[in-house]
């Protein structure tokens, strides 16, 4: 979908083609999708989002994320990347045994209890490169 967005962000025509099989045909300068509607039992995806705002948060300048991130993937085994919030900010870790390690802090604001996990480096720099705006609130 957030290819989709780039594709649309500008376009000055976009021709739609619904058929009778259910099928939806896009078509953007040289850009084409087709998409189809899939019967069946979806999941309840109701109950995944959060009812109330998480306490965790971390505000961030997004560019500042994305290049820490970018850092600490050269080393990183599988390209996982452990992020660690605590008061006064976050570290990033990665290590590998041909590489080494790498820690990044991030000095930010950050409310809520300390805890880890772990990230796919590429996949979280692709979605902070996808974001809009100068600032993210990891939650």
């Amino acid at each position: 979908m957030i290819q989709l967005a780039r594709q649309l962000d500008g376009a000055d025509v976009i021709s739609l083609g619904i058929t009778a099989g259910r099928m939806l045909h896009g078509h953007v300068g040289s850009w084409q999708i087709t998409l189809r509607l899939i019967e069946g039992q979806y999941l309840n995806w109701q109950a995944l989002v959060p009812k109330r705002p998480a306490s965790n948060a971390l505000t961030v300048a997004r560019e500042e994320l994305a290049a820490a991130v970018r850092r600490a993937a050269f080393v990183a085994d599988k390209g996982i990347v452990a992020v660690s919030y605590h008061d006064g900010g976050v570290t990033l870790a990665a290590k590998s045994p041909e590489h080494g390690e790498a820690h990044e802090e991030i000095r930010k604001s950050y409310c809520g209890h300390s805890f880890k996990t772990g990230f796919q480096a590429s996949y979280l720099i692709y979605t902070l490169g996808a974001l809009g705006g100068d600032v993210v609130v990891l939650q």
